[in-house]
Parts: C-alpha cells; sequence; structure tokens
C-alpha cells in the first residue's frame, strides 16, 4: 500500500473485482489490510487483516500477500469472492520495516520478484566520525532508525524517526 492512506490495486481474474491494499489507523494503530472492491455493486469486503501487497495467481488458485517480512498464501475462490481456509507462510525474508509490509511481484507462472532483508532498520546504532575516521557511538543503544535522519548545523544535535509497534 501507499503511504498516507493511498491504496495499492490489483485485478482478479475471474471477475471478482479488483484487490487493493488499504491502510488505516484502528484500536491496534496503524494497519494495512487486504480488501476486495467489487466493480459490480461498488461495496468493498476486507479478505485479509493485517496483510498487504495482494496478489492473485489463477494457475494455481492462491492470493499471495505479505504480512511483515513474510510472503503468506490463501486460496481464493473468485466465484464466491471468499478467502478458503487459513494463510500460509511461504517464504520469510521480504525486505520491510517496522511500519509496512514486504513488497513483491509474481507472475502468472509463479515467477517471484522481491527485495530481500526481513526486518529491517530495527538494530541501528547512531555514531560519529572524526576528522581521523575514528568512529564513536553517538547513543550506546540500538534501536529502529529507520527514516528522517537529521543533524543540526553543529553536529551535537540529531532528529530521527523511531516507530513504536504501532508504526508511528
Amino acid at each position: 500500500g501507499g503511504a498516507g492512506g493511498f491504496p495499492k490495486f490489483t485485478s482478479v481474474i475471474g471477475g471478482a473485482g479488483v484487490l487493493a491494499s488499504i491502510e488505516s489507523w484502528g484500536a491496534q494503530g496503524y494497519q494495512q489490510d487486504i480488501w476486495l472492491l467489487d466493480a459490480t455493486t461498488g461495496k468493498g469486503t476486507k479478505l485479509i487483516e493485517g496483510g498487504s501487497s495482494p496478489q492473485y495467481v489463477a494457475s494455481t488458485g492462491h492470493l499471495f500477500f505479505s504480512r511483515g517480512p513474510a510472503l503468506m498464501a490463501v486460496r481464493f475462490d473468485p466465484a464466491n469472492k471468499k478467502v478458503i481456509g487459513d494463510a500460509v507462510g511461504v517464504f520469510d525474508g521480504l525486505g520491510a520495516n517496522t511500519w509496512s509490509n514486504g513488497d513483491f511481484s509474481i507472475s502468472a507462472a509463479g515467477h517471484l520478484l522481491f527485495d530481500p532483508g526481513g526486518r529491517l532498520g530495527t538494530d541501528r546504532r547512531l555514531v560519529t566520525v572524526n576528522a581521523a575516521h575514528e568512529v564513536a557511538p553517538y547513543v550506546a543503544d540500538t534501536r529502529s532508525y529507520e527514516s528522517a535522519l537529521s543533524a543540526s548545523h553543529d553536529g551535537k544535535q540529531v532528529a530521527v524517526v523511531i516507530a513504536n509497534s504501532h508504526g508511528t
């Protein structure tokens, strides 16, 4: 899904509708869910909670999606517009950060394309490097320093986004 609640769409073969990754804020914090948008009725149905990047592979009848760094699959019935059974893990190691699921692409023939790496940025350390190229810790603990790193002009202060378990 895209930032700021913009959905990512993929079509479903069989006329079932359009799959979308929808981002929202709820009781559990920031969340990505998979919805099926019915072009005939104009209504949406949540298919999978806590997943994104839905891709349907008609040749196997599976809906593939990501949940964190994991690639998941569940049977999908386009005629009844429903998932069948429980989702199962296919692969663990999609590149992902604290607040988003991994991204991937899968062809109709089953060829998988993805950025590897698993959960990224959870154990980073802020350091300083002096003129003699000596590295020293700026902050002792490792944290999830994932984005928006900025240093003051005098180099004495830094600001960085550190996401919590809710993705904020």
